[in-house]
């Protein structure tokens, strides 16, 4: 017999790596030479990748909780088994019409994407309206009450393109008194939650993704 999809799952996967990611960027820096010297550039190059293993988390979690609310008899965190959503008139299959509206959906936004874009919650929020699943209300509740997940994709697109978005990313960064800093430094800012700028994301992405199944 197989098992109901579970959203609990789900959260537990993104949850683990949010802990793996906080382990990580507490990782010390050794303090005696020559190491004094060589691990900085290193550390800080690893902290950047962290950035880019959050966000490819936080996409894998939104999208497969929409993926599974929407094709039903799946389990909340609460313990509520979702039905599955209504289907348009013709349309037989729920996984084909989950990805052409997630396709769709897309296309209506500012950018016009492409394809989905699971780690924006403007988007997450458009598509868990348009997919209408039992547990709407918590998705958009949970993932449309981040207000890190966009910081978070600003300073990532920012790192691996190198440029891109920097007037969003320098926008970002004199918002939280780091005017000058670059993206391994402003990681480690102090936020105002007195965490850094990195865990202030990681306990904000999963306080929204617990919301969201509940």
């Amino acid at each position: 017999m197989v098992a109901a999809p579970s959203i609990a799952k789900e959260v537990a996967r993104f949850e683990a790596t949010v802990s793996s990611l906080r382990t990580q960027f507490g990782s010390p820096t050794p303090d005696i030479p020559p190491f004094d010297q060589t691990c900085p550039p290193i550390h800080d190059d690893a902290r950047q990748m962290l950035v880019v293993h959050l966000q490819n988390g936080w996409a894998l979690f939104c999208m497969e909780l929409l993926r599974i609310s929407a094709i039903g008899n799946s389990l909340t965190r609460g313990g509520t088994r979702l039905p599955q959503i209504a289907l348009p008139a013709g349309k037989t299959s729920v996984i084909r019409y989950f990805r052409t509206l997630s396709a769709k959906v897309a296309q209506t936004m500012p950018n016009r994407a492409e394809n989905p874009i699971w780690h924006d919650p403007a988007y997450i929020v458009r598509l868990a309206n348009a997919l209408a699943p039992g547990n709407r209300h918590e998705i958009t509740l949970g993932i449309g009450g981040s207000v890190e997940a966009t910081n978070m994709n600003t300073v990532r697109n920012h790192i691996i393109h190198s440029g891109h978005q920097a007037g969003r990313y320098q926008e970002y960064a004199q918002s939280i008194g780091a005017p000058r800093a670059m993206p391994a430094a402003l990681l480690l800012h102090p936020a105002s939650s007195g965490r850094t700028v990195f865990e202030t994301w990681l306990s904000d992405l999963e306080l929204a993704a617990q919301v969201a199944a509940t």
